[in-house]
């Protein structure tokens, strides 16, 4: 999964180091192609998207 448009889920990956994560979530409000490869998708909302427009 990519970072593909609005409702995106993802987590930061802590540093430079390859099999490290920590607690930083993401949660896209536009298409983010930066992020593709820097932070891991691990789902995508599906139901009241219009609510983080509130």
């Amino acid at each position: 999964m990519m970072h593909t448009g609005p409702g995106v889920l993802s987590m930061c990956r802590s540093g430079d180091e390859v099999n490290s994560n920590d607690s930083k979530f993401n949660l896209t409000f536009k298409t983010l192609k930066t992020m593709d490869g820097k932070a891991v998708v691990f789902g995508k909302i599906v139901r009241g998207l219009e609510n983080i427009y509130k």
